[in-house]
């Protein structure tokens, strides 16, 4: 009768660190889902700020027409 009773404490033990380690386990992958989620988004967000700083429109000498850059033709086309 011993023997049986302390085979159900240790069954009833393997039991609980069995759902223990379940519980650690889906910790971790929600760790891991949170960390990639994060370095997708850092990865987007740096894709997005290359695009938006090369769709920014640079004036270039044209925009001045022939005489090129100087001091009156730029501040007069800020204006």
């Amino acid at each position: 009768m011993q023997a049986i009773q302390v085979g159900n404490m240790v069954a009833t033990e393997q039991v609980a660190q069995t759902q223990k380690l379940r519980q650690l386990m889906a910790t971790q992958i929600n760790a891991q889902n949170a960390y990639m989620a994060h370095q997708v988004s850092q990865e987007a967000q740096a894709q997005a700020n290359t695009e938006y700083f090369y769709e920014i429109e640079v004036e270039t000498p044209e925009d001045y027409g022939q005489s090129g850059f100087n001091a009156d033709n730029i501040f007069s086309h800020m204006q």
